[in-house]
């Protein structure tokens, strides 16, 4: 019989019996056992009758009576009417069919089955395991599809609390599709080599060609190859940094910027979905560089060993060498008793950090011994020949106290004052000191033109030039403007000899009246001068 204020219905399709409340007549429902859908009518509700059995106690019998009773009525009663708005949701109140209970086991079932083959089918410490030589892009394919197979199995079981089921969708394939990024790629020696046996070329160039794509997949190639679509391959080098440690990246990205004469910001890639040969690797992308491929190379020797070079793919590996980037106990640098100052300081003039070198150049230049003096000076020669190293001044500050006659450093700070003349820039005071100091010929012009630039601060420096400064400016008297002439009569009274004399009383005749006393003076102390 059916429970107490419900209808029991019987489902056509396959016979399924269930109570059911009044409200649903009229409506379509899904049959809980076989998921049938029909509509609760007349044909599908159960008749039941009345039984009563021999012994039972029966109560009154008079409604089977054809006796119509009497029956009090008091007048008329009135009813109202009232409208139930109130929709019922079939899926509310059926339960569950065995089918979508299969399909949201099946769907979790799947997600678990991929997740043990990642936990337990990596082993990049043996070169084992069922993910052997699978690439990254084979994982993220396998992530993605069991993904999907996963929601959608879930989503539909999931009939009652749908939006529940696609929560948990989303958590799943969130985490199915991270799987690669924890459990990276990672490749047998074996499958990176060649086959030594004899084969046809065209056996060769495939294998060279997998060879080159599993390199691609396992550093991630990807933005690299946008790169040099959009700049050309001759303007875009990639450096793969193996092992690098992350307090080390931005001292190598500004190394290489510089190295390299970038001109755009580099872009490096880091995680753990890049490895070679189950090595972590970082991916550094430089646009826009200024230097050949062969020469970018080089530059990468500055802060570890290259590996690898792919000319091809505009690839550069390099191993970074730790000792090379570590700081240097202070103690050391600082104190100039220690055995090791002038080793570690020099050690630091390479260091691929310009502020360390400044620092290095600086302690050294304050040094008041001159330990390692040979290899000291011809790096930091070095170091001043190039255009743009930006402490150039701090060199030869330290200079003045570390060279001599035979290190020939005298024509390499010359040459970066010509420099500074032909570019018309400010000139140094410590590149003219060094020049009048260390008694380096021909630097006339250079006297000439720092003194122009401001005479009346560059006059000391001018009387300490002494001859040299006299002939620069004897030379100078013909084609010299009228402003310039005060000054030089200043300068001449203090250096100038009695051979000057001629030169300075030509000047007299087209100077003005406000310089002729000061050359009439200079003129008077030049011929009591030998």
């Amino acid at each position: 019989m059916a429970a107490e204020g419900k209808i029991k219905i019987q489902c056509s399709e396959c016979g399924q019996q269930f109570d059911i409340d009044p409200e649903l007549m009229g409506r379509l429902v899904e049959c809980g056992e076989c998921q049938h859908h029909f509509h609760v009518d007349s044909s599908c509700i159960l008749k039941q009758s009345m039984r009563h059995y021999p012994g039972e106690k029966v109560g009154d019998l008079s409604m089977f009576s054809k006796k119509i009773p009497e029956m009090e009525t008091s007048g008329p009663v009135g009813f109202r009417t009232v409208a139930y708005e109130q929709q019922v949701d079939p899926n509310d109140v059926m339960p569950l069919g065995a089918k979508r209970l299969v399909c949201i086991f099946a769907g979790i079932i799947v997600a678990l089955v991929v997740v043990l083959i990642f936990v337990f089918g990596n082993d990049p410490a043996k070169r084992a395991g069922l993910m052997l030589d699978v690439g990254n892009d084979k994982r993220y394919i396998l992530c993605g599809f069991a993904a999907l197979i996963s929601s959608m199995l879930l989503i539909y079981g999931f009939r009652k609390k749908r939006l529940a089921g696609v929560i948990l969708s989303l958590l799943i394939a969130g985490g199915l599709l991270s799987l690669p990024t924890f459990y990276p790629a990672y490749f047998s020696p074996a499958s990176n080599q060649e086959i030594a046996a004899p084969q046809d070329q065209p056996d060769q160039e495939l294998d060279e060609r997998k060879s080159q794509l599993r390199y691609k997949s396992s550093i991630g190639y990807g933005p690299v190859e946008t790169a040099i679509a959009n700049y050309g391959a001759d303007s875009v080098v990639a450096i793969v940094l193996l092992e690098s440690r992350l307090e080390f990246l931005d001292t190598v990205k500004s190394y290489l910027s510089e190295g390299l004469q970038a001109q755009a910001m580099p872009k490096d890639f880091a995680g753990s979905s890049r490895n070679v040969e189950g090595r972590k690797v970082d991916l550094v992308l430089y646009t826009n560089i200024g230097v050949s491929f062969d020469e970018a190379a080089e530059v990468c020797q500055g802060f570890g060993k290259v590996v690898n070079q792919y000319p091809e793919l505009r690839v550069i590996e390099v191993e970074v060498n730790p000792s090379d980037l570590v700081t240097r106990k202070a103690s050391i640098l600082s104190d100039e008793n220690s055995i090791d100052f002038y080793n570690a300081n020099y050690k630091e003039l390479s260091h691929i950090d310009p502020e360390r070198q400044l620092a290095a150049i600086r302690r050294l230049g304050a040094a008041k011994q001159v330990g390692r003096r040979a290899d000291v000076v011809n790096l930091l020669l070095r170091r001043l020949s190039e255009d743009s190293y930006p402490y150039k001044e701090d060199i030869v500050k330290t200079l003045m106290n570390w060279t001599m006659p035979e290190d020939n450093a005298g024509a390499v700070v010359k040459k970066v004052a010509d420099k500074v003349v032909e570019l018309n820039l400010a000139m140094p005071d410590i590149y003219v000191e060094y020049l009048i100091e260390h008694n380096v010929p021909k630097i006339g012009d250079i006297l000439i033109y720092t003194w122009k630039k401001d005479p009346a601060v560059s006059e000391p420096m001018m009387v300490r030039g002494g001859e040299r400064s006299e002939m620069a400016l004897v030379e100078a008297l013909p084609r010299l403007e009228k402003k310039y002439m005060k000054s030089a009569a200043n300068i001449l009274r203090r250096i100038g000899t009695k051979s000057s004399v001629p030169a300075l009383q030509e000047m007299l005749e087209r100077a003005d009246e406000s310089a002729k006393p000061a050359i009439e003076t200079a003129i008077d102390a030049m011929k009591t001068r030998g």
